[in-house]
């Protein structure tokens, strides 16, 4: 009988082998990985969702604005992730889906200040009595002998076109004296997307009709996968703008955000890394976007920490100009507010009025006011003294310069009135 000990495996034997090795090599990885695991959580690791709050806490589904907060909530706001905890701030929201307390019935000769805004405005970071907005009202309280009251209509991640829907349809009803805007660096941005990586909440959006008036898009809402990009194209219709690949880390980052303390340690040591950090940022994004990711930061103000994901962008000539449509919606907030009879006050970038045209912004009657939010040092360690080390938000101190700011701005326009 030949002896067959030597002949080439067939094609079967050869994928049996194959197979095996991968459950083999499969098995080994599973079991380091949960050795790894229950070492990290023996040593004191978390799940980052498990210690800190979701960007998206206190949020609704909102048939008009894609979210907003939720009245009545409260609970404490923790971060910033995945860092050393800076912040763990109580939060209540009212009646009216506003933080801070229940607007008071005002009484004649009252003076009333709603404050539109995002993140920033919200204020999620620090106590409500230490927020910019709760200071403002102590400041001008105590300058005039009738009462003045601020109103914090705030809500994390809100750009221009919903803080305008919201006036519109709901702030108005509270018959404001003045509207303040503060108009944060990733507006433009946010005026064209529909859906960000990650966020349980898409959004419609505002875009000129045929007669060049605003008009609704994107609606009713639908309800976007967690894991999709979706933003305004140059006819100002929706345009899914991620890929395969920037799909597929979301959906890995979502899971282990929930469940891993493995994943903890190892974000913590990448945020350690610029350079991979950079390279991770590229993965399925354009030049183009992740040019645009490099300069996040809110002029002026703060943003909130990055993500490991990058947020997907197609090329810049697929989407419709940013800097006009958000002019637009700047100029539809200031008519309607006049219309009201209030007064309408900007707070924004210097670098964004001149990219709005300030020659047509300024032949409307808007007025521009920029703040230059620096600590007493200067120089690279003014973030540090006004800013959480780990956030961009600002912190107490941040908060009680831009108060004082805000008060030198707005100060003779309410005297104007006794």
């Amino acid at each position: 009988m030949p002896d067959r000990s030597q002949d080439p495996p067939t094609p079967r034997r050869r994928l049996g082998l194959w197979a095996g090795r991968l459950l083999l090599v499969t098995g080994s990885l599973f079991v380091t990985l949960a050795a790894l695991e229950a070492g990290l959580r023996l040593a004191g690791y978390q799940a980052i969702f498990e210690v800190y709050s979701k960007p998206s806490i206190f949020w609704q589904h909102d048939d008009l604005l894609g979210w907003s907060h939720e009245p009545g909530a409260q609970g404490t706001y923790v971060g910033p992730r995945p860092w050393p905890i800076e912040f763990r701030t109580p939060i209540s929201i009212n009646s009216l889906g506003l933080r801070g307390p229940e607007p008071d019935p005002f009484p004649d000769g009252g003076y009333r200040i709603l404050v539109l805004g995002d993140s920033l405005v919200a204020a999620f970071e620090v106590k409500y009595q230490d927020t910019f907005v709760a200071r403002l009202q102590k400041k001008l309280d105590a300058r005039f002998e009738f009462p003045v009251q601020t109103v914090n209509a705030g809500v994390r991640g809100y750009g221009t076109d919903q803080s305008y829907l919201w006036y519109r349809e709901r702030g108005r009803s509270l018959a404001p004296d003045m509207v303040l805007f503060l108009h944060s660096f990733n507006d433009p941005e946010n005026n064209i997307t529909l859906h960000r990586l990650r966020r349980p909440f898409g959004k419609g959006a505002l875009a000129p009709g045929p007669d060049g008036a605003l008009e609704l898009r994107g609606y009713p809402i639908p309800r976007y996968p967690l894991c999709s990009a979706w933003s305004l194209d140059a006819e100002f219709e929706p345009l899914q703008t991620d890929s395969a690949t920037v799909r597929g880390f979301c959906w890995l980052q979502t899971r282990l955000s929930d469940h891993s303390a493995f994943f903890t340690w190892v974000t913590l040591r990448i945020r350690r890394d610029p350079e991979l950090l950079r390279r991770l940022y590229g993965v399925g994004s354009t030049s183009a976007s992740r040019a645009a990711r490099s300069s996040t930061r809110l002029a002026g103000f703060g943003s909130g920490a990055l993500g490991l994901i990058p947020a997907a962008a197609p090329a810049p000539h697929r989407l419709t100009d940013r800097w006009i449509l958000t002019r637009q919606i700047l100029l539809a907030l200031h008519r309607q507010v006049i219309h009201d009879g209030a007064e309408f006050v900007i707070v924004l970038p210097r670098e964004h009025w001149k990219k709005m045209g300030p020659e047509k912004l300024g032949a409307t009657g808007i007025k521009a006011n920029f703040v230059e939010m620096r600590g007493p040092l200067g120089g690279a360690l003014a973030d540090r003294y006004i800013r959480f080390h780990n956030d961009d938000h600002l912190n107490e101190t941040g908060h009680e310069i831009l108060a004082d700011l805000l008060e030198d701005i707005i100060e003779p326009i309410v005297a104007a009135q006794e």
